[in-house]
């Protein structure tokens, strides 16, 4: 059977996500790795406003993730759900024993600085899938800090999401005061 190595960081750590984008279909194997010297952001932009993770080349950062490996027959169907994207092959180090493995995964390379406010949904899968796979607190805060960012929270301009987003930052500051919102 041919295979391939795909890299998920963001609403693909969620496995069953990750199934229904292969044609409900399990993985034949799940490992935590990172990408090192890049950075996560939420710097793709869709078009209702709303930032998607991507990343961004940045020495001595990483990225933490899943690697997935998948049956050849379903590489098609996960290219198609995710627009915006291109491909790259990109170098992970492996949790489980740090060898480092060759493996595809998303990125959009337009160069946008600005990072986007993600929608609550987005976020949450996002926050599952890391404690799912017991990611470490501060990687956790990390991906939350910069979902809480200032400019983010600005660049979202549809006014029809205002109770959305005063909800969201709710959330947040609940989640920094106590340490116990539905983040964590």
């Amino acid at each position: 059977m041919n295979t391939f190595n795909y890299f998920g960081y963001a609403s693909n750590l969620k496995e069953s996500l990750l199934e229904e984008r292969i044609g409900n279909d399990h993985p034949i194997s799940v490992n935590i790795g990172r990408l090192n010297d890049y950075q996560f952001r939420f710097n793709h932009k869709q078009i209702d406003g709303y930032g998607r993770a991507n990343i961004v080349p940045m020495k001595g950062s990483y990225v933490n993730g899943l690697v997935y490996v998948i049956n050849e027959k379903h590489k098609d169907y996960l290219l198609k759900t995710e627009p915006g994207y291109k491909i790259i092959e990109v170098n992970i180090e492996l949790d489980c024993d740090h060898s480092i493995i060759q493996a595809m995964t998303f990125i959009d390379e337009t160069n946008i600085q600005q990072d986007f406010l993600p929608s609550n949904e987005y976020l949450q899968t996002i926050i599952n899938g890391a404690k799912d796979h017991h990611f470490s607190k501060d990687y956790i805060d990390y991906i939350i800090s910069i979902a809480n960012n200032e400019q983010g929270r600005r660049s979202v301009i549809n006014l029809s999401e205002a109770h959305n987003i005063f909800f969201y930052c709710g959330l947040l500051l609940k989640y920094e005061a106590k340490y116990e919102s539905s983040f964590y």
